[in-house]
């Protein structure tokens, strides 16, 4: 049996050897598609550019090509989120063709806030509503208590779920540790956005309103899955 908060390799958590606990990014994804799809919309967006650039509508190498840019801009995202990482858990890290401008930029953010950490990809689990998730970095900065989390993409009304997701938690867990670890008590939430070669910090007002609204979207999905397995 496992011992503390697991993670697997499709997001899926573990307290203990008890779960399956659904994670905070597989429940927003109903909220993203119920909002005329943020996810959707951007990958309908990336594929229609792709078809648009390709030379002929007919047959299917303009579908290969709107597939091949939705995994393509996936991807670039996933590689330079996991660099980031790696530097927030003070790993070596090689920079790339394609992680070298995100590194560049949140070496910017570091010069410019210079945040004190305080906690860096760390597991968070609500056995009550049965959810986990891992947070990009909490952190002392302008004076505050604050959670931060790390985009490469556009800002979209679904991060302040998340932030609120992970807020609502009830400890902090760690891998071969079975005892639970108390959250600190976030008096911000922001949203760092990564570009090539800049930044943007974004502050979000996350409520409690929004931390019940994640919480009915949990409740819905363990409602959907239960359908799901009795069909």
């Amino acid at each position: 049996m496992s011992v503390g908060l697991v993670r697997d390799q499709y997001h899926r958590y573990t307290w203990n050897g008890d779960g399956p606990l659904v994670g905070v990014t597989s429940v927003l994804k109903i909220q993203d598609v119920l909002m005329g799809g943020d996810l959707a919309a951007w990958g309908a967006r990336t594929a229609l550019d792709a078809v648009y650039a390709s030379d002929t509508m007919t047959g299917e190498p303009w579908r290969e090509n709107a597939m091949k840019a939705v995994t393509a801009a996936r991807d670039r995202g996933t590689i330079a989120h996991d660099a980031i990482a790696k530097i927030l858990l003070k790993q070596p890290v090689k920079p790339t063709v394609e992680t070298a401008p995100y590194i560049y930029a949140f070496s910017s953010f570091l010069a410019a806030e210079r945040p004190e950490f305080i906690g860096v990809e760390q597991k968070v689990a609500n056995l009550t509503h049965r959810y986990a998730g891992t947070f990009d970095f909490g952190a002392k900065m302008r004076g505050r208590v604050a959670l931060v989390d790390i985009k490469t993409g556009k800002l979209k009304s679904s991060h302040r779920l998340q932030l609120a997701a992970y807020a609502a938690a009830e400890f902090i867990g760690f891998e071969d540790d079975p005892e639970k670890h108390p959250l600190p008590r976030f008096r911000d939430f922001y949203v760092l956005l990564l570009r090539p070669g800049e930044y943007e910090l974004v502050q979000l007002d996350v409520t409690a309103a929004d931390k019940r609204h994640f919480l009915r979207l949990v409740q819905t999905y363990h409602q959907l899955r239960e359908w799901e397995a009795a069909a």
